[in-house]
């Protein structure tokens, strides 16, 4: 592909592959010793496969991949599982996660760095990922108020969206995951931001869609 799209940059070639096709991590690379931030699950999985086949999850929520083959500069990629992926996450002799392409060695890599706010627990027990994850390496604060959708089962939902199957997911798998977000817990960790992190500088806020209400509140008093 990159010799027929010669104007388009390599990275953006590797990047949207990847993005297809998913990525495969070897157990192995999950020995890393430097904490880094998983994947928090912020609204879809993206993943290939249902979570209850990925086993222990801990992938990283994204990769930055650097150098290898093509001399790629460094390029930030969602992380989306999928264990029969052609692109697999090694670890290479010195203990470094490393990305392949079949026997192609694509880059270094690295893995998200831990926010230091993700330490700490609102008055409600929530974990900081729980309300406002971070993504793009820590610049999107990433606002999922209501992780459900109203369209489905109605069969009127986006045909690429698993929101609510996602969130059916999370839940059988005992993992925290709170569908409609208290404005108390949003605020408590924003202050948790707002003095201790230096790399978020943008948000978003969005959700599944509300057609009749949520809480006994109609769509637009919710928000």
């Amino acid at each position: 592909m990159e010799k027929k799209y010669k104007s388009i940059p390599i990275e953006a070639i590797v990047k949207q592959d990847i993005l297809r096709q998913g990525i495969h991590f070897l157990k192995e690379v999950f020995e890393v010793t430097d904490p880094y931030k998983t994947k928090d699950y912020f609204i879809f999985s993206f993943d290939h496969i249902p979570l209850s086949e990925l086993g222990d999850v801990k992938a990283p929520e994204e990769i930055k991949v650097s150098g290898g083959h093509f001399d790629l500069l460094p390029t930030v990629i969602s992380t989306r599982n999928n264990p029969s992926s052609p692109y697999k996450v090694k670890k290479s002799s010195d203990g470094k996660p490393v990305l392949y392409l079949g026997e192609t060695f694509l880059g270094n890599l690295e893995f998200p760095p831990l926010p230091a706010w993700y330490r700490h627990k609102t008055k409600n027990g929530k974990i900081p990922g729980e309300i406002a994850p971070v993504i793009e390496w820590g610049y999107l604060i990433y606002l999922t108020v209501f992780r459900n959708c109203q369209y489905f089962g109605k069969e009127e939902e986006c045909a690429y969206c698993d929101i609510n199957h996602n969130y059916r997911q999370q839940k059988n798998a005992g993992r925290p995951y709170t569908g409609v977000k208290d404005i108390e817990d949003i605020l408590e960790v924003l202050s948790w931001i707002d003095s201790e992190d230096h790399t978020a500088k943008v948000y978003t806020i969005t959700g599944g869609s509300v057609i009749t209400s949520l809480k006994k509140k109609m769509k637009s008093i919710f928000i």
